[in-house]
C-alpha cells in the first residue's frame, strides 16, 4: 500500500484509470459474455471454467440464493436486528451461526463426491453406480 493512492497489488484484480482487471482479464470483455458464475470462479481461482464447471458454479450459486426465514444463521439475523442492534453486528450473528451442520453442509458433500470418483476409478464401474454403492453402505 502506498502513501498517496492508498491501493495496493493483488493477483486478483488490477485497477489503473479506466481500466479495470480480474486475474488479467479486461472487465468490460468479461461483462456480457462471461455468465456470473464463470466470473466467479475466476476470482476464485484464476482462470476460466470449463462449460461443465461453470453450470456446476451455476448451479451452486442458485441453490443458496434464498433458503427463507427460518434457517438457523437468518433467524439469528433476525433476532439480533429485532434487539436494535446496529446491521454490522446482526450480520456477524448470521454468520457466526453458519458451521458444518447449517451452511457448511457443502463440504461434506464435496467429500462424497471426491470417494464417489475414487471408487469409480479403483473399481472400473461408472459414477453412477459408484454413487449408488457407497450410499448403499
Amino acid at each position: 500500500m502506498t502513501q498517496n493512492n492508498l491501493s495496493w497489488e493483488t493477483s486478483v484484480t488490477k485497477i489503473e484509470p479506466n481500466k479495470i482487471q480480474l486475474r488479467g482479464y479486461p472487465i468490460d470483455e468479461l461483462m456480457g459474455k462471461v455468465p456470473f458464475a464463470s466470473a466467479v470462479y475466476l476470482a476464485l481461482k484464476g482462470e476460466l471454467p470449463t462449460p461443465a464447471i461453470g453450470r456446476l458454479m451455476d448451479i451452486m450459486l442458485v441453490s443458496s440464493v434464498d433458503h427463507g426465514a427460518t434457517p438457523p444463521s437468518t433467524l439469528t439475523a433476525r433476532t439480533v436486528a429485532s434487539t436494535g442492534a446496529p446491521l454490522n453486528a446482526c450480520i456477524a450473528a448470521g454468520i457466526l451461526a453458519i458451521n458444518k451442520f447449517h451452511g457448511g453442509a457443502i463440504e461434506n458433500c464435496m467429500h462424497f463426491v471426491k470417494e464417489v470418483v475414487k471408487t469409480a476409478d479403483s473399481d472400473g464401474i461408472s459414477l453412477e453406480k459408484a454413487a449408488l454403492k457407497l450410499v448403499r453402505e
